[in-house]
Order: C-alpha cells, then structure tokens, then sequence
C-alpha cells in the first residue's frame, strides 16, 4: 500500500500536534518566559498556543469529507441482475481455475 503525499503529511501534522499539546501540558499555567517580554504586555493580546494552529493547518487539508458531491444510487432490478451477474461469474471463473489446478 503506497501512501501519498497528502498522508504523509498528515501522519507528520500528527505527531507535531501530539507532541505540542505534550510540551504544553507540561507548561505552568500563566507561565512568561523570556521570549515574551518583547509581546505588548495588554491581557486582550494573546496568541493561540501552536496546537491550535497546527489543528488549522489541518482543517485546512481536509476542508470537506467528500471530494465529490453524494449522488443518490440507482436500486432497481436492472442493478441488482448486473451486481449478481459479475459475482457468479467471478464465481464460475475461480471454480473454473481451481479444478484446473487439481
């Protein structure tokens, strides 16, 4: 099974979000560090902590469930006699192949 390039990222987006959300409940409440002393120091200016944004970035990738629109599917006799028709086949055929083989 080969995983695409989007999988990927996704897999790694995961393992960066698992471990932020690690670093930050290790973090004391309220905590300032150094860094910080450059932010305006107003309570109404925070940052969201980077679990949030790398939950962004993956709302983003994956903005629908479905990549196509839901069509309703056909159930009438015409569908089931074809559906029902390429299962025996299929059965017949490897019936067919195994008694080759003994």
């Amino acid at each position: 099974m080969t995983v695409s390039e989007r999988q990927k990222i996704v897999q790694s987006l995961e393992e960066v979000y698992l471990l932020q959300l690690a670093v930050e409940s290790a973090e004391p409440d309220g905590s300032d560090t150094e860094s910080d002393a450059g932010s305006p120091s107003s309570p109404d200016y925070e940052h969201p902590p980077p679990s949030a944004t790398v939950l962004s970035i993956l709302q983003q990738l994956y903005p629908r469930r479905h990549l196509n629109e839901r069509l309703p599917i056909v159930k009438d006799g015409a569908q089931l006699r074809l559906t029902l028709t390429k299962i025996y086949c299929r059965s017949v055929s490897r019936a067919a192949s195994a008694k080759k083989r003994l």
